[in-house]
């Protein structure tokens, strides 16, 4: 085991977990923008009807 092939291993398992940990970010901002906007919406909904 030489240096340069741990490197190159290390280097290799990074950029193939790194594309799992992306999609999880992007799925869980996804989550929390429909998750924000509903509740804008409810709200909305919710001080219309109190006018009234």
């Amino acid at each position: 085991m030489n240096l340069s092939f741990i490197f190159k291993e290390g280097l290799s398992g990074f950029k193939r977990a790194k594309f799992p940990f992306i999609v999880s970010v992007v799925t869980l901002s996804i989550c929390l923008t429909l998750i924000g906007v509903s509740i804008m919406i409810g709200d909305n909904i919710f001080g219309y009807f109190r006018e009234v």
